[in-house]
C-alpha cells in the first residue's frame, strides 16, 4: 500500500483489500459512515488512537495505515534507511558480535560519543545519528562483554542508552520490529547494568511500543507496575529524577485514559502530573532522557482534550505556548549549570466541552467549573533525611537520588584523559543545525587537511563522524601532539605564528595547537599543557571554521614547536605592540 499517498487513500485500500464496506467497518470502529468517507476522501484526519482502532478492525498494523516505513526523496539526500540493515545485524548478534579489526577503543571515550548521540537523539537528528550508530554499538559490546565488575556494568549502562537511540530512528522511520527488538536489546543491556533506574526506563519503552500497537489492557497492567516500582524504589522520599520518571508515566495514563474516552480520569492524571511538577519546582528536565515537567504536561494537555474530541478546547490551551528556548533537548537540567530552565506556572485549565463529554465513559463526578492551581502534596515533596538512610543502588555505586555523573549525557569533553576525570573540561555538545557553512579558503584545502588529521584515528570511523556530527574524537600522540593554551594568549601566539594549525573551543577558554609527534617528551612552557596519546580530543571538521563548538583557527600543517614556545615565553600581550612584535620577531629568527 505504499503507492497510496494519504492515511485515508491506505484505509480505502485496506478496507477492499478485506472485502469490507464501508457500513462494516464504522460499524465495528464505533463510528458513522459518513465519517469514514471523509476520512477516505481526506475531509477529516483521522486521530492517533482512530488509526489504531481501524487497523484493528482492517487487522493491519497501524504503520501501514500511517505509510511506514516512510521511504520517499529525502533518502537520496540523507540515506538514513540505508543505516537499518547494519543495526538488524547488530541486533541479531547482540551477546556475540562480529569481530573487531582493532581493538576498541577506552569506555571513557566511547561514553563521551554515546552522549554526543544522545543529545542528537534528543534534538532529532535521527539520519545523521543513524549514521554513528552501528559502529558505536558494537565497541560498547565489545567492551561491556570483555569486562568485569563495575566496568563491565557501566559499560551496559551506556550501551543500554545507545540501543535506546537505535529504538528512536527504528520507530520514526516506522520499522516497528526492529524498534521491538531494540527495546529487548535494552532491557538485555540495563539488566546488567545494576541500575533499576535504567531497568525501569526499558520498561517503559516497551509501555510506549505497546500504546503504538493499541494493546491497551496490558498498556495499563505495565502502567500500574511501573508506578508501583517507582515508590518501591524511592520507598517515598522522591527526588527530581523519581518524579521525572514517575510524572512520565502519569502522563502516559492520561493519553490512554484519552483514547478510551474517559474523560475524569483523563483530567486526574494531568491533575496529578502538576502535582508531580510542582513538587519540582515547576521547571523542565531530562531524566534518563526521558522529558518532563511543565511544557511536557501542557503537550500532554492538548493531546488529551485532541483525543477526547474538543478540539475548540485544545486550541485553546495551546494559545500563547511556547516551548522554552532552552529546551530540555539542548540539556539536562539536573547536570548542567549552564542551562537555564523557563519556569511555568500552572494555569487554570477549562474541562473539556459538553460535547465531548456526551463520549465519556468514565464513572460519573461531578466536575469542577475550573481547575485551579495545585499545591504539591507531601507525597512527592519527601526527601531522603539523612545520608544513612537505605536506599536502592546505581551502577556509579552512588544513591538513586543522585543520578550518576556519567549519565550526563547533555555534555561532552574537549579533551578527555582516560581513567584522569579530574582534568575533564565539560560543556554543550555542538548541534549538527549549527555546523558551519565551509569557508571558501578551507573548502580548497579540504581534502589535504582531512587526510593529515583523519590519519591520527580510524579514517572511516572519522569522516563518518565529520561528516555526521560536525566533530570527531581523535586520539592524540598517534601522529601529532597538541599544546594547550589559554585562549586569549593562544590566538596571539597563533596570529603570530608563519605556519601551524589551531583549533578554539569557545566554552572551554582554550586554544589546541596541533604540534609534531613527541613535542610532549620536552616541552616545558609554564601555565600550557602539551597532550600526549594519554589524550583524546574532539576535533572539528575541516570546514568548520566557525562556532557552535570548537572550531579552527587557522588549518596550515604542524606549527613549529620551537616558534610556539618562544611566542608563549615572550607573553604576547597585543597583536598591535609594534616594540613586542619587535621583540618577538627579533627571538624567532634567532632562536632566543
Amino acid at each position: 500500500m505504499s503507492e497510496f499517498k494519504t492515511v485515508g487513500e491506505r484505509i480505502r485500500a485496506a478496507r477492499k483489500t478485506r472485502g469490507l464496506t464501508a457500513q462494516q467497518v464504522a460499524d465495528a470502529a464505533n463510528i458513522a459512515t459518513s465519517t469514514l468517507y471523509a476520512y477516505e476522501n481526506g475531509t477529516r484526519t483521522p486521530s492517533t488512537s482512530m488509526i489504531v482502532k481501524l487497523a484493528q478492525v482492517l487487522r493491519v498494523g497501524p504503520e501501514r495505515l500511517h505509510g511506514q516505513p516512510y521511504w520517499n526523496g529525502a533518502e537520496a539526500e540523507d540515506g538514513v534507511q540505508a543505516v537499518i540493515p547494519d543495526l538488524r545485524r547488530l541486533m541479531i548478534c547482540y551477546d556475540t558480535p562480529d569481530d573487531r579489526d582493532t581493538p576498541p577503543r577506552p569506555l571513557e571515550v566511547l561514553i563521551t560519543e554515546m552522549k554526543h548521540v544522545s543529545r542528537m537523539r534528543r534534538d532529532g537528528q535521527y539520519a545523521p545519528m543513524g549514521a554513528l550508530l552501528p559502529d558505536l554499538l558494537n565497541e560498547l559490546t565489545h567492551v561491556a562483554l570483555s569486562s568485569t565488575g563495575h566496568k563491565q556494568e557501566k559499560a551496559f549502562w551506556w550501551l543500554a542508552l545507545g540501543y535506546r537511540a537505535a529504538n528512536s530512528l527504528a520507530h520514526k522511520l516506522g520499522y516497528h520490529d526492529l524498534s521491538l527488538t531494540a527495546i529487548e536489546r535494552v532491557r538485555w543491556a540495563a539488566s546488567r547494568s545494576a541500575d533499576p533506574y535504567m531497568e525501569f526506563i526499558a520498561d517503559y519503552l516497551l509501555l510506549g511500543a505497546m500504546l503504538r500497537q493499541g494493546t491497551w489492557k496490558a498498556a495499563t497492567r505495565l502502567m500500574q507496575q511501573l508506578e508501583s516500582r517507582i515508590h518501591r524504589l524511592t520507598d517515598g522520599r522522591f527526588d527530581d529524577t523519581s518524579r521525572g520518571l514517575l510524572g512520565s508515566v502519569v502522563l502516559k495514563r492520561a493519553a490512554v485514559e484519552a483514547r478510551e474516552g474517559r474523560i475524569d480520569p483523563a483530567m486526574r492524571a494531568l491533575e496529578e502530573a502538576e502535582e508531580i511538577a510542582a513538587a519540582s519546582r515547576n521547571v523542565d528536565g531530562i531524566y534518563y532522557e526521558t522529558s518532563f515537567g511543565p511544557s511536557n504536561i501542557k503537550i500532554h494537555e492538548v493531546y488529551v482534550l485532541r483525543e477526547l474530541g474538543d478540539d475548540e478546547g485544545a486550541v485553546q490551551s495551546a494559545a500563547g505556548f511556547e516551548p522554552p528556548r532552552n529546551s530540555p533537548g539542548s540539556a539536562d537540567r539536573t547536570t548542567s549549570s549552564t542551562w537555564r530552565p523557563r519556569s511555568w506556572p500552572l494555569v487554570t485549565r477549562p474541562r473539556p466541552s459538553t460535547r465531548c463529554r456526551e463520549r465519556d465513559r468514565s464513572p460519573p463526578t461531578t466536575p469542577d467549573s475550573t481547575r485551579q492551581p495545585v499545591t504539591p502534596p507531601l507525597r512527592w515533596c519527601a526527601r531522603t533525611a539523612t545520608a544513612t538512610t537505605a536506599s536502592p543502588v546505581s551502577h556509579a555505586g552512588a544513591a538513586l537520588s543522585d543520578p550518576p555523573a556519567e549519565s550526563r549525557t547533555d555534555t561532552y569533553t574537549t579533551c578527555i584523559v582516560p581513567g584522569a576525570t579530574a582534568r575533564q573540561s565539560l560543556h554543550h555538545s555542538p548541534s549538527r543545525k549549527e555546523t558551519a557553512v565551509p569557508s571558501p579558503s578551507l573548502t580548497a584545502a579540504y581534502r589535504a587537511e582531512l587526510e593529515w588529521l583523519a590519519s591520527a584515528d580510524d579514517h572511516d570511523r572519522v569522516t563518518n563522524w565529520w561528516k555526521n556530527a560536525g566533530v570527531a574524537m581523535l586520539n592524540v600522540g598517534m601522529r601529532w601532539d597538541v599544546v594547550k593554551v589559554g585562549a586569549d594568549q593562544g590566538r596571539r601566539a597563533v596570529d603570530a605564528l608563519p605556519s601551524g594549525s589551531a583549533m578554539c573551543d569557545p566554552v572551554d577558554g582554550y586554544v589546541y595547537v596541533f604540534v609534531p609527534l613527541n613535542t610532549s617528551a620536552t616541552w616545558d612552557v609554564p601555565g600550557t599543557e602539551c597532550l600526549d596519546r594519554t589524550c583524546w580530543l574532539w576535533v572539528p571538521s575541516p570546514e568548520r571554521a566557525s562556532p557552535a563548538g570548537p572550531y579552527w583557527l587557522r588549518l596550515d600543517g604542524l606549527a613549529d614547536p620551537a616558534q610556539l614556545r618562544l611566542l608563549l615565553r615572550h607573553g604576547v600581550t597585543h597583536p598591535d605592540d609594534e616594540s613586542e612584535q619587535a621583540t618577538t620577531a627579533v627571538a624567532l629568527t634567532t632562536g632566543g
